[in-house]
């Protein structure tokens, strides 16, 4: 058994909140309708774009040309369309052309995505990423190859996500799950938008009149005076060894006393084990994984995601 993990966390250094842009974007490459190139520990929340994005190159999204390094993008939104003219790689996608090792979370992306190789709905390409409650209804539309409602090309987890199969033009994704219109407007299906959060982050468009039937983020979604996590420095969150076999020891550091939440996920997105989920006091904790499931039978090996979230009291 040889297991290789990666990690995802929700934690703030660098930020962009409540912010519209409604022009359009043009240029080469890294381009967004927010921000090129959003790094390291970066947190973009509550944030639209409504503008257009057009690039001759690589790295083109509708809110983040590419997005690195354990940054979040979250509670937000794009309408605009999206394209990259390149004929070799584009990397273009409604919400980041490139989403590596980082989280996209309750986010949404209606407009047009054009490209070439690694085109998507929410990401053109995936590095270890993370997507968790999004959907994209936008047309998907690839002149090569590597093309995706949802992601284009890569890999990663996408947690209760979905694209629009009809409105898209794509059939596949290498991440998340295919819907049809009447499965993804109100009232919605049983199987769509599982696990959701429609009392504190999502509304539902019962008349079709706000989105066209479509779930909308609620105004200030999840503020950060609402119990979420506020820090001036990064969590310290690692795993050893890596790969590893049988065991491996998760690692990470809390600034404050913080409930946390530790699970494992597999490259489909499914939670497959709850590590612990408790309050934990300041300081360095270590917890460690067996390489089992909730069940207590020993996973195959592969590839396999662990998620921190910690939130204040």
């Amino acid at each position: 058994l040889e297991i290789d993990l990666a990690s995802s966390r929700d934690d703030d250094y660098h930020s962009i909140y409540n912010s519209t842009n409604t022009g359009n974007i043009s240029g080469l490459s890294y381009l967004g309708g927010l921000v090129g190139f959003f790094t390291d520990y970066a947190v973009m929340s509550n944030s639209h774009n409504f503008g257009n994005v057009s690039g001759s190159g690589l790295y083109i999204g509708g809110l983040a040309g590419t997005h690195h390094n354990n940054s979040i993008i979250r509670f937000s939104s794009n309408r605009g369309n999206t394209t990259s003219s390149s004929d070799v790689w584009s990397l273009t996608g409604g919400i980041a052309g490139e989403l590596d090792q980082s989280l996209i979370s309750n986010c949404f992306n209606s407009g047009t995505v054009f490209g070439s190789h690694g085109t998507g709905g929410v990401a053109g390409d995936s590095v270890s990423g993370t997507i968790e409650h999004c959907y994209s209804t936008g047309s998907v539309i690839g002149i090569t190859e590597n093309v995706g409602g949802l992601v284009g090309h890569g890999h990663g987890v996408a947690i209760n996500s979905y694209w629009n199969i009809e409105s898209s033009g794509q059939y596949d994704s290498i991440m998340g799950q295919g819907r049809t219109t009447a499965e993804m407007t109100y009232p919605y299906a049983d199987n769509t938008y599982v696990e959701w959060d429609f009392v504190k982050t999502w509304a539902e468009d019962y008349n079709h009149q706000h989105n066209d039937g479509y779930p909308f983020l609620l105004d200030n979604a999840l503020p950060l005076e609402d119990n979420l996590i506020e820090i001036l420095e990064p969590l310290f969150l690692t795993n050893y060894p890596n790969p590893f076999n049988p065991e491996t020891t998760i690692i990470f550091y809390l600034p404050e006393p913080q409930n946390v939440s530790l699970s494992i996920y597999n490259i489909r997105g499914h939670k497959i084990a709850n590590l612990i989920d408790e309050w934990r006091g300041a300081g360095e904790h270590r917890v460690a994984w067996n390489g089992l499931d909730g069940r207590g039978i020993t996973v195959s090996s592969g590839a396999y995601f662990y998620r921190l979230v910690t939130l204040n009291r």
